[in-house]
């Protein structure tokens, strides 16, 4: 003789909700791990700082990660901006153009210990100074 298990109706949904529930839970603290940190499982430096017609505002960022993601917003009123990153007293990490039209950009740097400017090319004044330590 076949014996079937028979559970309710609320049972079943309940069941259905508790594990619904619990993937939602892990897909959450997956995703919020996850982010801040960079793919090497090093955790980033978040920054963020707005370029005016007089310079970056902040002008200055201390990190302790060496993976720095900065977004500029570009409120400088200059239509294509040539970002440069460079080791203080040093060589160019990299230059980045940003295209006309985009009011904001995002760069991601792998940089060691140490002092750093990001500068526009095509203004000299505007200076972005980052701290690795």
């Amino acid at each position: 003789m076949l014996t079937r298990n028979k559970m309710s109706n609320t049972a079943r949904r309940f069941l259905q909700a508790a594990l619904a529930v619990s993937m939602l839970a892990l897909v959450l603290t997956t995703a919020a791990s996850s982010r801040g940190s960079h793919a090497h499982g090093q955790t980033a430096c978040e920054a963020r700082t707005t370029l005016h017609s007089t310079g970056f505002d902040p002008a200055h960022v201390a990190c302790a990660a060496s993976h720095l993601r900065v977004t500029v917003v570009n409120e400088s009123g200059t239509d294509g901006l040539t970002l440069r990153m460079k080791r203080m007293g040093g060589d160019v990490v990299r230059e980045d153009q940003v295209p006309a039209g985009s009011s904001e950009w995002t760069g991601e740097y792998d940089l060691s210990a140490g002092n750093y400017v990001l500068s526009e090319v095509n203004n000299p004044a505007w200076l972005y100074y980052v701290t690795v330590q």
